[in-house]
């Protein structure tokens, strides 16, 4: 059964797996949107499964990496075909996977669409996985920044999952990959390797003995 709980938790680029696992746990979530951008985080990246590795893709935004700004306002550098690359590797990493046709039209028409702010991108990509995932637990958006000490009854997930070490989770879900064979079973990878590998049974798997 659901825990009636509130947590707070950054936007991401197609979220790993725990970050959705953690959307079902608690009934509601708040996205963080008036924090400031940190670097080499998930706000613009995700990290899929190749068949020599694991493969980064990273959106590029206006000003670089390190201009110091808040979330809400961190724009989306279309100067670099970043669309395309991007696009090009999920078809080379999943073009053989079980779920392949359900989802690529889709992932495609909204990675090809301009939004001027990441946030926004985010948000559209969190709300369609949330409706394959049929995700019925609340998500709102934070209306100002509260520091962690000054969150009353809040779990703060902030930052919780961050590159440097999201395979280090002890909650891992196991599901055959598309390149487990050769390169050994890579937990807590983007969503978007659950979805093309197991389709509708990605829900049963993120709400696992909720």
């Amino acid at each position: 059964m659901l825990v009636n709980n509130t947590q707070i938790a950054d936007s991401q680029y197609f979220g790993s797996v725990n970050y959705y696992r953690r959307l079902f746990i608690h009934t509601n979530t708040i996205i963080e949107v008036f924090d400031n951008y940190q670097k080499m985080s998930f706000r613009n990246r995700c990290t899929l499964a190749g068949s020599n590795g694991l493969i980064d893709l990273s959106i590029p935004i206006i000003g670089g990496r390190n201009k110091r700004q808040l979330m809400c306002e961190v724009k989306i550098d279309y100067s670099q075909p970043w669309q395309l690359q991007h696009i090009k590797t999920i078809k080379s990493c999943y073009g053989k996977s079980p779920f392949f046709e359900y989802f690529i039209y889709d992932i495609e028409k909204m990675l090809k669409c301009q939004h001027n702010y990441l946030v926004d991108l985010n948000t559209e990509l969190l709300n369609w996985t949330k409706s394959i995932l049929k995700l019925n637990n609340a998500i709102g958006f934070s209306a100002a920044y509260q520091a962690k000490e000054e969150l009353k009854y809040i779990t703060d997930n902030r930052n919780f999952f961050m590159p440097k070490d999201f395979q280090l989770q002890k909650d891992i879900i196991k599901y055959t990959q598309v390149f487990e064979s050769k390169i050994g079973f890579q937990p807590n990878l983007s969503i978007l390797d659950l979805l093309f590998c197991e389709g509708p049974n990605a829900k049963n798997l993120l709400k696992g003995n909720i």
